[in-house]
């Protein structure tokens, strides 16, 4: 027979008395929050120093230095035998995105996407500033019917456009490109605001009918209200008053693998693709952050 405490109990008037966690495990949980905390204040405050003392003229050599030494991109790496991401090959096989044709693939790194692009039935033009990388590149692309591999930068890139030399010059030339693919998190490594600008224009000039797939990092338009953002807000005055020469724009970022990056808000990409003359025809937050940017038609007279 059911009694009245157990009644109640069940009507939860009455709960249960929670058991009492041992004092050995509450004092082990305290110390691990501790350390995450202390784990995380070193961070941001590492992040801060680098931010506030690192010109950005050294920016791109800490991004090529961290690339060198990232093995995993190179044929036979764990990242380089993926292939094509699932939600690389979802926009290269969707409607929006031509299905043969010239491929140009900037930010080639050890070749990933090559085989998966050739299998698609592309012709593939790539091009990788990384001197180890490209050399992996390059070794791969020799093996492959269809590609070919160059070193160069988005500089590079900008410059065979606006003035017709530099080594990505004679690669660019030709029949225009069908589609364009910027390498994975590629155009998160342009942390120059003005740059980004000058590559999505210069390829808009070079392919004024190719759709441009972009994929980079992600930060949210509102603000972060956590604990790691308000010890920035607290240690950015006092490294003012310290004399720090540099204070990067919202976005810069340090990564501990390459250095500085930018995370882009949603609306940065679509006002850099309108910027560009173009218009983002997906963006997806999810698995990689990326947008596909198709050329807006130019106005008929």
């Amino acid at each position: 027979m059911t009694s009245p405490r157990e009644v109640l109990r069940s009507l939860r008037l009455f709960p249960r008395r929670r058991r009492r966690i041992p004092l050995w495990l509450d004092s082990l949980m305290a110390f691990d929050r501790g350390v995450w905390m202390l784990y995380r204040g070193v961070e941001v405050l590492c992040d801060e120093l680098m931010l506030a003392w690192v010109p950005p003229s050294l920016y791109q050599d800490l991004m090529q230095q961290g690339y060198a030494r990232a093995g995993h991109y190179l044929p036979g790496g764990s990242t380089h035998e993926n292939g094509l991401f699932p939600w690389e090959r979802a926009v290269i096989t969707s409607s929006s995105f031509p299905h043969e044709g010239r491929l140009l693939l900037g930010a080639v790194g050890g070749g990933r996407e090559l085989p998966g692009l050739l299998d698609l039935g592309f012709h593939v033009t790539a091009f990788e500033p990384n001197d180890v990388l490209v050399a992996g590149a390059q070794h791969l692309a020799s093996t492959l019917h269809g590609a070919q591999v160059h070193q160069g930068s988005y500089a590079d890139l900008i410059r065979a456009i606006h003035d017709g030399d530099g080594p990505l010059a004679e690669a660019l030339s030709g029949p225009p490109f069908d589609g364009i693919i910027l390498g994975w998190g590629s155009l998160t490594h342009v942390i120059d605001e003005q740059e980004r600008r000058e590559l999505l224009t210069a390829l808009r000039i070079l392919a004024p009918t190719a759709p441009v797939l972009i994929s980079f990092f992600l930060r949210s338009d509102k603000p972060n209200q956590g604990n790691s953002e308000r010890l920035r807000h607290w240690l950015r005055p006092w490294l003012d008053r310290a004399g720090a020469p540099y204070r990067p724009e919202p976005g810069v970022l340090v990564d501990p693998r390459f250095g500085f990056v930018y995370a882009f808000t949603e609306k940065e990409i679509y006002d850099l693709a309108f910027s560009c003359g173009y218009r983002v025809e997906l963006l997806k937050p999810c698995d990689f952050p990326h947008a596909l940017l198709v050329p807006i038609d130019p106005p008929t007279t």
